[in-house]
């Protein structure tokens, strides 16, 4: 067997066994245990099969963080993983096998980055000035080898990656650790741009750039900076000096090359596609799901921000870095299901946001490495700009470093803003953070090996220090008790679309001491959330299901003891699906306030079933009233005429 056939079987070996055994050894999976503790991948998957976006048309099917959309249920973690699992569950079917196992498909997708990482690194060792045409490997430096290695280990062995699957592995964490392979992936593909520039390896780089979205929308950060640094590249390659000596042509100059211009269509047209998918999914290609999921509990304030607003997007920038730091790199008191308290990291702001913190990610070593890797970057980019030299090695550490911090940057602007910050989002800047201490790596052990002594020893000796620094990262890391699950649904009711029955699912009107649902159905789960049907009392929002909406009635009084002029009517708010509605009038009888909200304009919200949300307080009110009942009880909500 020729040496390369050897070298990609032993690569492909390699990466199956350091795949599952990953996935043992966190707990991932066991003998006999091979499929997600959460189902809507596989729902997912099945839906697709059928030819379906909607995992199913039945409103009964809804439970926790799943949404209602345009006439169907739907998951709101993405259709990148169905997607990958697709094939596979395709196959399983012809078989008769179905369902396909997800975490086969969670370790086979693994397996094929760890396949890509190895190549990257010790292929390239190993093709390094030789024709690969004997026998035997070519001679190389040790320094290299521990050079490769400590790159590999950096990619396939990040503390805070084994932290999360360490924790629990439902859908939310799940995705976090496609998302870390995938970058990893773009990061590989962006070095072995760097190293044999080529047109078509540049198409096909910028297509998976584009298409990261479909797995989670912080990836879309990623394709921008790989095909930022990839357009670098080919730039550069297209306007190296001829063998006359000629000199560069000036960069910008390559930005009409109309091979660039492809590139940047074909990550486009992943974006453009995932635009599409969720219109047809939401209503909105800009939408994900997380503004239509539902929730309850002491989940209502989520459900309060992502729809109506929050405090902390008014918090100054110092202040919101701030807390950004400290949530990265600060030891934590694990907030478990205390989303909402105080001081659960150096540096929190005190204004009300949705925070838990579970397992430990990053701590403050992390911040220096990733600190000098970037000073050091900007120190190369510096000296580049001014020779435009783009053929030494320290150009591809360069290259990696660049690429980090056009990561971080927009990911850092959009962290210090949203209303939601957890452990496992922390996972959105792994890839890139790795990308900063690999970049560091391959620059210091190639300083080594060119200019000291002893570099071979110098280089084990720092290889040593990674394998005992990663080490304890691992070993010292904390997590919590893993929070209950919410509960989920393990099979679907059926597929019949209710559009021809919509009066078996809801009562006339919502009323006190009335019914959530019509007497010769169940009732829709999260239906009724935040309200008590028994008393009255609403919380911060509430969430209602309605057919056919012409217009929304609410009929309020003051809940008792409370003063109402905190929390004026005005300030109510209402919105069918996405769509804003407009308060129309305000009319006061006695002790009671009847407040009017115009249909939705969106015919397709004026048609069907359709989940409200209300916001029964000012935003500026919301830390008040996290755990308290609203000023306001609710003691009649209409939404058509009899």
């Amino acid at each position: 067997m020729p040496f390369r056939a050897r070298l990609k079987l032993l690569f492909g070996c390699g990466a199956i066994l350091y795949a599952f055994l990953l996935l043992a050894v966190c707990g991932v999976i066991s003998w006999g245990s091979w499929q997600s503790g959460s189902p809507w991948f596989r729902f997912q998957t099945a839906a697709l099969l059928r030819g379906s976006f909607a995992l199913s048309h039945n409103p009964l099917d809804l439970t926790h963080d799943l949404c209602w959309s345009e006439g169907g249920v739907h998951q709101v973690w993405g259709l990148g993983i169905p997607l990958w699992q697709l094939p596979f569950a395709a196959v399983a079917k012809l078989l008769g096998l179905s369902p396909f196992p997800d975490r086969i498909a969670l370790g086979l997708f693994i397996a094929l980055v760890a396949y890509v990482v190895l190549r990257t690194w010790f292929g390239s060792l190993l093709d390094h000035e030789t024709e690969l045409t004997a026998s035997a490997p070519p001679r190389t430096n040790p320094s290299q080898w521990f050079n490769a290695l400590g790159l590999v280990i950096l990619s396939l062995f990040f503390p805070p990656l084994i932290n999360l699957m360490r924790y629990r592995m439902l859908v939310y964490e799940e995705v976090m650790v496609y998302v870390y392979f995938w970058g990893i992936l773009l990061l590989c593909g962006a070095i072995e741009l760097a190293r044999k520039p080529q047109w078509r390896r540049f198409w096909l780089l910028c297509s998976l750039a584009g298409l990261g979205g479909f797995i989670r929308p912080t990836l879309v950060f990623y394709g921008f900076a790989t095909v930022a640094v990839a357009g670098l590249v080919m730039a550069c390659h297209e306007r190296q000096p001829s063998r006359c000596g000629t000199k560069p042509v000036h960069l910008l100059k390559s930005i009409g090359n109309r091979h660039l211009l492809f590139g940047l269509l074909f990550f486009l047209s992943g974006g453009g596609l995932l635009f599409i998918t969720n219109y047809l999914r939401f209503g909105s290609g800009w939408e994900f799901g997380h503004r239509l999921n539902l929730q309850g509990g002491s989940l209502l304030p989520s459900v309060y921000f992502t729809r109506f607003g929050y405090p902390f997007s008014q918090v100054p920038l110092t202040e919101s870095l701030r807390e950004l730091f400290g949530s990265l790199f600060q030891e934590k008191n694990f907030s478990d299901l205390y989303w909402y308290a105080p001081n659960i990291f150096p540096g929190q702001d005190s204004i009300i946001r949705w925070r838990e913190f579970s397992f430990t990610t990053y701590d403050i070593s992390y911040a220096f490495l990733i600190g000098l890797s970037w000073a050091i970057g900007a120190r190369m980019v510096w000296k580049w700009s001014c020779s435009l030299n783009m053929g030494s090695p320290r150009a591809l550490s360069m290259l990696i470093i660049l690429w980090s911090a056009l990561v971080v940057l927009p990911l850092t602007v959009f962290y210090m803003k949203v209303p939601l910050l957890a452990s496992r989002y922390m996972l959105d800047f792994g890839p890139a953070f790795v990308a900063a201490l690999v970049g560091l790596w391959y620059r210091a052990v190639e300083e080594l090996r060119q200019r000291m002594w002893h570099s071979n020893q110098i280089a084990g000796l720092l290889f040593i220090a990674l394998i005992l620094w990663l080490g304890s990262e691992v070993a010292l890391a904390k997590r919590a008790d893993p929070s209950p699950a919410p509960l989920i649904k393990e099979t679907l009711a059926d597929q019949a679309s209710p559009s021809s029955g919509l009066d078996k699912y809801l009562p006339e009107e919502y009323r006190v001491g009335g019914s959530l649902s019509s007497p010769s159905n169940g009732s829709i789960q999260y239906n009724g959330a935040g309200w008590d049907s028994t008393s009255g009392s609403t919380r911060l929002c509430a969430i209602f299901f309605v057919d056919n909406p012409e217009f929304l009635e609410l009929e309020l009084t003051a809940y008792p003891g409370r003063d109402t002029t905190e929390a004026p009517l005005t300030a109510i708010r209402a919105k069918a699906g996405l769509e804003t509605l407009e308060q129309t009038s305000i009319t006061h009888t006695n002790e009671t306030w009847i407040v009017r909200f115009a249909g939705p304009r969106q015919r397709r919200y004026q048609r069907g079933l359709q989940p409200v949300f209300l916001a029964m307080i000012p935003t500026q009110e919301l830390a008040r009233y996290i755990t308290l009942s609203s000023p306001w009880i609710l003691k009649r909500l209409t939404w058509r005429t009899e």
